[in-house]
């Protein structure tokens, strides 16, 4: 019995053993930070995210009808739910990031990615590699602040980035010296908002260091300019183009104190603007009694200021960036593009795992901070109400511009054959032009109707948009296989057990194949008797036939035994341990007794010598 107890206690440790030592996914963590840094991911989702989606995204506002401070409290929830960071100092996860978030897919289309494996029908990159510095891999174009989009010598690769002001900057839209980027004279590296990828957008990195800095956001007095990067650029004065610039502000002049402000290009105005209005949505202390306020959760807010003073944030002392009014003129000069729409969905599958509300819902900017008017100039603040104007309602408001609705849409489909009976599913793409000639994809938030795949013939399928009166049609063919292709011939089943067809029954018609298992009947199988059983499977429309092998394995016990030996050998070692246990117990009564006996002998002799004392 006693060899029995080490061999006992090893296997009931065994299980312990196994989930101590089993590993979590790794996860990086900074020094007295509650920020975890994730890991980047390695399968890319590059699908729109259906409208529908979008406003599952908010669904927690609907009913409410919130506005101003209200609303910001209550979209920091939603932004913080799920977000993921990643390390801002620790290798190249933001530079990586910005192969996939920043690519001009015009230039870099996700076909010619070679280290992935890039699936058309399902937009998806699987097995991605990032690249580094020293081995850029993919290396592709990306889509740059400050640089001239139309000139081909503005075309710079994700990985030209060299620190001499000649290639790429990691852009704080918020300068982290803006509340949560130092703490008595020291800069505070931890992930968080120095690392929301919503806000650290790629720059040139000449205006970056140049022009931008930390100065505060606002139109620049054209009489009043210290700096023109268009003119001083190192490289190409057409790479940067005059409208980013550095100067004394227009709106306010020097009322705000005689700090500079910086004036970005107009196409780059309202994703900067966009990008401020997130940050404060999603760090901000309105609530009160919210998580710790520190350098990866900083209270910000929005305000007509100039001030590029250091200065870090506290649960009572929110910092702001501005001039908000020039902000808020941007979001109406420069409305949300496709560029955006992309970027925030490739973040919100991918990355970040949350979205930018001022980009799916652009009205909501007024819902919050108010409403400009504008001068015919387009550069002057002609009236300012500083009231929130409108209600945010995700359920019925506009998505991506209020001023931008669909207008039209049309089908692009990848399969016009389709076999007999088959249940339709729409393959391809649906795009809807907008009233400003924008196009997107709004393949998931389209119905397909009035198709007749019963008979062979044409059909043809109306397409909806959104369950609107906006629809478009197109011609489909419904065909007979000429014949049935399998994706295996060979299956196999435990004696026994129910047979449960995993293949897959194709149709083929010329170069056309399709998966037509549903309409197949698939005959039982006899599992009762081991051995190979023969299964013909019909293809039920046009009766073609295809054969199959099933192998019935005979159900063996553990270690290969036959289940009537197996039994046996149990009841025998059942009955030996059985037997083992009776002669311990009964050997164990004895020495009790013994036991007694001794210790009874031993008091008496004690007792006997005290008396004598």
């Amino acid at each position: 019995m006693k060899k029995l107890i080490p061999f006992l206690t090893i296997a009931l440790c065994l299980p312990v053993a196994v989930i101590v030592t089993s590993k979590a996914p790794i996860e990086t963590q900074a020094a007295d930070s509650g920020y975890k840094a994730a890991s980047l991911p390695k399968t890319i989702d590059l699908n729109p995210v259906p409208e529908s989606e979008v406003r599952s995204y908010y669904s927690s506002l609907n009913g409410k009808n919130l506005q101003g401070d209200d609303l910001l409290k209550a979209l920091k929830p939603i932004l913080k739910n799920n977000q993921q960071y990643y390390s801002y100092d620790s290798g190249n996860a933001i530079w990586q990031m910005y192969e996939i978030t920043d690519r001009d897919w015009t230039l870099s289309p996700a076909e010619n990615i070679t280290n992935g494996t890039y699936d058309k029908a399902t937009n998806t990159i699987t097995n991605y590699k990032y690249g580094s510095m020293s081995n850029p891999l993919d290396n592709p174009y990306l889509h740059l602040l400050y640089r001239n989009h139309d000139e081909p010598a503005s075309n710079i690769r994700a990985w030209d980035h060299h620190g001499d002001n000649k290639g790429i900057d990691r852009e704080h839209i918020w300068p982290k010296s803006r509340g949560f980027g130092v703490k008595d004279g020291n800069e505070v590296k931890v992930p968080g908002a120095r690392g929301d990828i919503h806000h650290l957008l790629p720059g040139d990195s000449y205006v970056n260091s140049s022009s931008h800095s930390n100065n505060s956001y606002g139109f620049v007095d054209p009489t009043k300019i210290t700096d023109n990067a268009g003119n001083k650029y190192k490289i190409d004065k057409k790479v940067v183009v005059g409208g980013n610039y550095r100067g004394t502000s227009q709106t306010f002049g020097t009322t705000l104190g005689t700090n500079e402000v910086f004036e970005p290009q107009d196409c780059d105005k309202g994703d900067i603007a966009r990008a401020c209005f997130y940050m404060v949505a999603r760090y901000n202390n309105l609530a009160g009694d919210d998580d710790t306020i520190d350098a990866g959760n900083p209270n910000l807010f929005l305000e007509d200021t100039v001030d590029t003073a250091t200065i870090y944030s506290t649960a009572t002392k929110p910092v702001s960036i501005g001039i908000l009014r020039d902000l808020l003129a941007w979001h109406k000069l420069d409305p949300v593009d496709d560029y955006e729409i992309h970027r925030n969905d490739l973040i919100y599958r991918n990355y970040g795992k949350n979205r930018n509300p001022f980009i799916d819902f652009p009205n909501w900017v007024d819902a919050v901070w108010g409403t400009v008017e504008l001068g015919e100039d387009q550069r002057t603040i002609k009236a300012r109400n500083s009231n929130p104007s409108g209600l945010a309602n995700p359920s019925t408001d506009t998505l991506y511009s209020a001023s931008s609705p669909v207008v039209s849409i049309e089908a692009k489909p990848t399969a016009t054959t389709y076999f007999v009976q088959e249940n339709f599913a729409f393959e391809g793409n649906v795009i809807a032009t907008c009233e400003d000639n924008s196009k997107r994809d709004v393949t998931k938030d389209c119905s397909f109707s009035n198709y007749d795949l019963s008979k062979v013939g044409g059909t043809t399928v109306t397409v909806t948009y959104s369950n609107s009166s906006i629809t478009t049609n197109y011609a489909i063919n419904v065909a007979q296989p000429e014949l049935l292709e399998l994706s295996a011939t060979a299956f196999q089943v435990k004696q026994n057990e129910t047979f449960v067809f995993n293949g897959k029954v194709f149709g083929k018609l010329n170069d056309i194949k399709r998966d037509i298992t549903a309409q197949c009947t698939i005959p039982e199988v006899d599992t009762s008797k081991p051995g190979k059983v023969e299964l013909t499977i019909v293809h039920n429309p046009s009766g073609l036939t295809i054969k199959a092998t099933v192998e019935v394995q005979e159900n063996l016990a553990p270690f290969g035994l036959s289940w009537p030996i197996f039994i046996a050998i149990v009841a025998g070692a059942v009955v030996l341990l059985l037997v083992i246990f009776i002669i311990v117990m009964a050997k164990s009564k004895k020495a009790r007794k013994a036991v007694t006996k001794a210790a009874k002998k031993s008091v008496k002799k004690s007792v006997k010598k005290n008396s004598k004392r």
